[in-house]
C-alpha cells in the first residue's frame, strides 16, 4: 500500500510529542536565510521576548510534532477506542469517513490523563496518503487544564519519503481565544529517518519557527530554530531526548511578518525579516513524550545581546515548569516564567508588576 506510512508510523512509535515546523536535509544543517538586509540590535526588552518566545516555541514544536504523527497513525490505523500515550496522557479517535481509498478524515482528542476524561487538544483532520507523500490539515482545539479554551491551532503538513528520509514540513496560525492577542505563524520541519536498525533511530534535524506581532513594541518578532535530536534507549521506548542547536535565526519585522516553507525542506521568515541575532540552543527530556518527566529542561544563551533563557520540568506528578530569562554577565531576572504541562501560565517582565499570560507555549504580549 503506502510507503510513506509505515516510515512515519515507525516515528509515531517513539512517542507522541511536539508542534508545526519546516527543516534542512539530514545532510544539510545549514541555516535558512530570511533577509539579505541586517537591523541594529533591537532594545533588550524586545530582545528578552524574542528569548522567551523562541524558547517557548521548542516545547510548541514537539507538541505540535506529536500531534501530527498521531492523526497520519489514526488515519492508517483506523482503530477506536482510548489508549495511553507514552510518558503520561492518553489519545483516542473516531474515523469520519473514508473519502477514497487514499484519503479520509478522522478526530484525534488527546487528554492530560490516562483514561481520556480531561481533554487537551481536539484535531479535526483531513488526510490524503499516498506512494511517497502523505498530507494533513487539521484545525485543533487547545484546552487548559481547567478546562477552558487556550486557542486553536490551523495547520497544513506534508510528509515526503526519499533516500532514506521521512521530511515532515508543515506551517500553521495560532489564533488565542482571548480576543484581540494578534495570530501567531508557526512551522515546523523534521528530517526523519525512515530506516529504524536495531531498534534505533540516529540523530535527525527538526527545525521550529515562530512569528508573531507586539503591540506593545510595535513590531514583530521571530526566530528559526535549527536542532539535532538525540534518542537514547529503542525506537519504541525512548528513554531520554537529547537536542542541540548551533545558531538560530533572530529577526525583528514589521506587522505582517509570517512563517513559510522554503525550498528543500526549509523555512523562511516571510514579510521583510530583518535579521537582529542568533542563539545556541542545547537541552534534554526525560523521555520523548507530550508532557516529558524530568529530568527535562532546555536553555538559549544569546552571546551577542547577553541574555539567557532557561526553563525546566520542576514535578514529575504535575509536569510543571518554571523558567526565566536573565543576563548572561550577572544572572539578572528579566524575565520569570511560570507554566503548567500545557505551557499555560504567566510571564512576568523585569520593572513591571503585571504578568503576561502564555497559553499553550505562546506569548499573549
Amino acid at each position: 500500500m503506502n510507503r510513506v506510512v509505515p516510515r512515519l508510523l515507525a516515528l509515531a512509535l517513539i512517542g507522541t510529542t511536539t508542534a508545526s515546523l519546516p527543516v534542512p536535509p539530514v545532510a544539510s544543517q545549514s541555516l535558512p536565510t530570511v533577509a539579505a538586509n541586517v537591523a541594529s540590535p533591537p532594545p533588550a526588552a524586545a530582545t528578552t521576548r524574542l528569548m522567551a518566545q523562541q524558547g517557548l516555541a521548542i516545547a510548541l514544536a514537539s507538541n505540535v510534532l506529536q500531534n501530527q504523527l498521531e492523526i497520519i497513525r489514526a488515519a492508517v490505523s483506523r482503530v477506536a477506542g482510548c489508549s495511553k500515550l507514552t510518558g503520561g496522557g492518553s489519545s483516542d479517535s473516531s474515523d469520519q469517513g473514508k473519502a477514497s481509498e487514499t484519503s479520509a478524515a478522522v478526530t484525534l482528542r488527546i487528554f492530560y490523563d490516562n483514561a481520556c476524561k480531561s481533554l487537551y487538544m481536539s484535531s479535526r483532520a483531513s488526510t490524503v496518503l499516498g506512494t511517497s507523500v502523505a498530507s494533513v490539515k487539521a484545525v485543533t482545539l487547545f484546552q487548559g487544564l481547567d478546562g477552558h479554551d487556550l486557542g486553536t491551532l490551523t495547520t497544513s503538513a506534508t510528509a515526503t519519503g526519499a533516500a532514506g528520509v521521512t521530511d515532515l514540513v508543515g506551517t500553521g496560525t495560532f489564533v488565542f481565544a482571548r480576543k484581540g492577542v494578534p495570530v501567531a505563524h508557526l512551522g515546523l520541519a523534521c528530517a526523519v529517518p525512515s530506516a529504524v536498525s536495531n531498534g534505533t533511530v540516529k540523530p535527525f534535524p527538526c527545525t521550529g519557527a515562530v512569528a508573531q506581532y507586539f503591540a506593545a513594541l510595535g513590531e514583530s518578532l521571530g526566530s528559526v530554530s535549527p536542532l539535532v535530536l538525540s534518542l537514547s534507549g529503542s525506537s519504541t521506548n525512548p528513554s531520554k531526548v537529547s537536542f542541540s542547536g548551533a545558531s538560530s535565526l533572530m529577526a525583528v519585522g514589521p506587522k505582517d511578518l509570517s512563517v513559510g516553507a522554503g525550498p528543500h525542506g526549509t523555512l523562511v521568515l516571510t514579510g521583510g525579516a530583518r535579521r537582529v541575532g542568533s542563539e545556541r540552543t542545547s537541552g534534554h527530556a526525560g523521555g520523548f513524550a507530550i508532557f516529558p518527566p524530568t529530568p527535562t529542561g532546555w536553555t538559549g544563551t544569546n552571546k551577542a545581546a547577553g541574555q539567557v533563557f532557561k526553563i525546566a520540568v520542576t514535578d514529575n506528578t504535575t509536569r510543571r515548569l518554571q523558567g526565566s530569562v536573565t543576563t548572561l554577565a550577572t544572572g539578572q531576572q528579566l524575565a520569570v516564567i511560570a507554566l503548567d504541562r500545557s505551557g499555560t501560565g504567566t510571564i512576568r517582565y523585569s520593572g513591571s508588576s503585571r504578568s503576561v499570560a502564555v497559553a499553550g507555549w505562546v506569548l499573549e504580549g
